[in-house]
């Protein structure tokens, strides 16, 4: 605040801030209730093909 003598700048990019998560909440996946490991390639043993 001292730098712009004003509280405004900083309210602009907490504005900004909050905008870009907003949208990247909407475009993000639910992913309740879903098998999460199979989206990285791993089984219940560990990963696959890791020395196998």
């Amino acid at each position: 605040m001292a730098r712009y003598g004003s509280a405004t700048p900083i309210s602009i990019y907490l504005a900004g801030s909050a905008i870009i998560t907003i949208i990247a909440v909407l475009l993000s996946r639910e992913t309740r209730q879903r098998e999460l490991s199979a989206d990285i390639g791993v089984d219940r043993r560990g990963l696959r093909g890791a020395g196998a």
